[in-house]
């Protein structure tokens, strides 16, 4: 359940990670979502991700072991869903590097880069999940 300040915490979140270079198992998409989600929910998968996988071999391992990337986002947060997602929803679209987890900002969609987080658009959306 969204805490009732979770606007603010998404968004405090998400510019606290700006400039943040992507890294796996440090911040990285999935690392990202979880911790926007983490902050609007009070929940806690950022410390379970990072039992889970801790560089780019052993992310891509417990991806696979999990069904792929849809399968995995989706122990977590229930069944993805298609069309429109809402603020602050947790998406999955087609980044450079393939199926990318961000978070739905209202408007575009944010998630971790190379350099920092990329901004896409909202058409953009291939599955969410409802937080």
């Amino acid at each position: 359940m969204r805490r009732d300040d979770w606007v603010e915490q998404m968004w405090t979140t998400i510019e606290a990670a700006a400039q943040t270079p992507f890294a796996w198992g440090q911040h990285d998409c999935c690392l990202f979502a979880a911790s926007v989600v983490d902050a609007m929910t009070d929940s806690a998968h950022v410390a379970d991700l990072q039992t889970r996988y801790t560089d780019e071999a052993t992310a891509l391992a417990f991806i696979a072991d999990e069904g792929g990337l849809e399968s995995a986002v989706s122990g977590y947060l229930g069944e993805a869903k298609t069309g429109r997602p809402q603020r602050g929803d947790v998406v999955m679209f087609e980044g450079e590097q393939g199926d990318t987890i961000g978070v739905c900002t209202g408007r575009d969609l944010v998630a971790a880069g190379p350099d920092g987080l990329v901004i896409v658009p909202k058409n953009a959306t291939v599955k969410f999940w409802s937080i």
